[in-house]
């Protein structure tokens, strides 16, 4: 999908669950680079990421990812292929695939031949890339889903608390992988995270638990 624009931008945002809480970010624009999304737990982090990557439906406003309008199902989920990468809280990876070819899967999807050797290296991976996720730990599941970001092509990386299952030198690898990829020319990260060492490098930061605006 052929896209031009800021990363992100957000029009009169409004974001939760029909009957349930919901939330307003009124206007936001990243041209490039880390934006932080802060909060007490149950605040609406999770959700508000959700919404951004067209897997949640908003509940009004506009969200256009690098110039395509990312709240219509059908366009968001061609981004989801092309576009933004998704890294979820609970490391989903296919049980069947190898840690290695789990992380290469969406460039393959997308028709493209990438390695993903480099980046498992970087993460301290590599010496397990042949493993089955059961036979991961919680926090090489988590670097996996990071990888698989980072090696899919994607201009937008969305990551719900990346660092969580990460002691403090995989946290720190995994932040500078992040700052390298959103520091690219066209090229973001969005990171909802309690991590000091997450928010410390980030160019903005929205704390969610001020948006809130229904019961």
């Amino acid at each position: 999908m052929a896209a031009e624009g800021p990363v992100l931008t957000v029009h009169q945002l409004r974001f939760g669950f029909p009957g349930g809480p919901h939330w307003s970010l009124p206007n936001h624009t990243l041209e490039h680079g880390m934006l932080a999304l802060t909060g007490r737990s149950g605040s609406g982090k999770s959700t508000l990421l959700a919404t951004l990557s067209g897997l949640c439906a908003s509940l009004g406003g506009e969200v256009w990812v690098c110039g395509a309008r990312a709240d219509i199902p059908d366009v968001a989920r061609r981004l989801r292929h092309t576009t933004v990468a998704v890294v979820p809280q609970d490391a989903l990876l296919f049980d069947w695939l190898s840690l290695r070819d789990n992380v290469r899967l969406p460039s393959r999807l997308a028709g493209q031949v990438r390695s993903a050797d480099a980046v498992l290296d970087a993460l301290g991976l590599l010496p397990v890339a042949d493993r089955l996720p059961r036979q991961l730990s919680g926090g090489e599941r988590q670097r996996a889903c990071l990888a698989r970001a980072l090696c899919s092509g994607a201009r937008l990386i969305l990551a719900d608390e990346p660092t969580a299952a990460l002691d403090r030198a995989a946290a720190q690898t995994a932040v500078d992988l992040l700052r390298t990829h959103s520091q690219r020319p066209g090229h973001g990260a969005i990171v909802a995270s309690h991590d000091p060492t997450v928010i410390s490098v980030c160019d903005d930061i929205v704390d969610v638990s001020t948006l809130r605006v229904g019961p």
